[in-house]
């Protein structure tokens, strides 16, 4: 029998200014990554403006070992990203503040070190004002991340083959070029389908999505959107976080909605027609954690997909069965103070990781100062 997720139990937490961790100060978002046997995340904080490097390797025990601040050549309160190039592995950090993004060699995670950079009205950056959602993606020899751009209505494009020289490869703004779902544009995340390579991005202003071809990165192309009230879709209200996945030959996104408390499934397998397939709300057949959704991410077990939402609102995170895209199953829920939940007050993003047999969960808690580790049951 294949195994199926029913819930999720507290592992381990995380707090500024204990156990040698000084960069949780109002956490933000996280990434994680491998170096040979061993799983790191890489956590981004607006009120350290920094960035802390956690050993998760034992989720029940994880270890600060390494940081940067800003000023001390990292600039940090927005998205991140990972991304290998050759033995390198390498981290892209959004900066909304600055209108920035800070290129970070994290090989060696105990010191992680600044190798490029690049801020908006410099150099062809032309869409970096409001930086925060990022995503990498490779197409031939070369790597690129597409950055959300909250005050520029826009994205930018950026080929970071060379961490320590980014280069502006092309963007996209709001209202031109038939590019209509870009307003206040926070969450991204990237697919492909046969030979092209596409990009979602959610838009917080326009309370939609738009998708992106962007195959020649220097010349991005609008492919479709869709806006929330509009031919099926009812949960895209303050669309925030976003992120992908695939069953059989169709692909789909998932998208958190913050001001809809809830989110919506889309099938994006013809990105020019994104189809709404499903949705769930809080307080509605068993959702009782998605007030205020921020983060998403996507993960499988066995031969079932599943989604964990990030809820600011609900001091919490939301699973979510969404084999069945048309018809997302609540499955368990966690808030913090309950059941050993002691890092979820403010809960906005998060990512998922496997360890031997198991699934985890280590997500960015604003309002805690920290992290919490979370093991999926089966």
């Amino acid at each position: 029998m294949q195994p199926r997720l029913t819930g999720l139990a507290a592992v381990c937490g995380a707090t500024d200014g204990g156990g040698g961790f000084y960069e949780l100060d109002r956490v933000v978002n996280v990434a994680t990554f491998v170096i040979g046997a061993s799983t790191y995340a890489i956590v981004v904080s607006r009120g350290d403006d920094g960035v802390q490097m956690i050993n998760v390797s034992d989720p029940s025990a994880p270890v600060a070992i390494g940081s940067a601040t800003d000023g001390v050549g990292t600039a940090n309160d927005g998205g991140v990203a990972t991304f290998v190039i050759g033995a390198s592995t390498y981290a892209i950090v959004a900066n909304m503040g600055d209108g920035s993004v800070q290129l970070i060699d994290v090989s060696d995670p105990s010191a992680p070190v600044a190798v490029g950079g690049a801020t908006d009205g410099i150099n062809g950056f032309d869409e970096l004002a409001g930086a925060f959602g990022v995503a990498t993606f490779v197409i031939g020899a070369s790597t690129y991340a597409i950055v959300a751009s909250v005050y520029d209505d826009g994205v930018q494009l950026i080929d970071v083959s060379d961490p320590s020289a980014p280069v502006a490869a092309g963007s996209a703004t709001d209202g031109i070029n038939g590019f209509d779902e870009l307003d206040g544009a926070y969450g991204v995340a990237t697919f492909v389908i046969g030979a092209s390579t596409y990009a979602i991005v959610a838009s917080y202003a326009d309370s939609g999505v738009q998708l992106i071809d962007v195959s020649d990165p220097s010349a991005p192309v609008a492919a479709g959107s869709a806006t929330d009230g509009i031919n099926g879709f009812d949960e895209l209200a303050g669309a925030f976080g976003v992120a992908t996945f695939v069953i059989g030959a169709s692909t789909y996104a998932i998208v958190a909605s913050f001001n809809d408390d809830g989110v919506q499934l889309i099938d994006v397998s013809n990105p020019s027609v994104p189809v709404a397939v499903g949705s769930a709300t809080d307080g509605i057949n068993g959702f009782d954690t998605l007030d205020g959704a921020l983060g998403v991410a996507t993960f499988v077990i066995g031969a079932s997909t599943y989604a964990i939402v990030a809820s600011e609102a609900d001091d919490g995170v939301q699973l979510i069965d969404v084999s069945d895209p048309s018809a997302p199953v609540a499955v368990g829920s966690a808030t913090d103070g309950v059941g050993g939940f002691d890092e979820l007050n403010g809960a906005h993003g998060l990512a998922t990781f496997v360890i031997g047999a198991s699934t985890y969960a280590i997500v960015a808690s604003d309002a805690d100062d920290g992290v919490q580790l979370a093991r999926m049951l089966t």
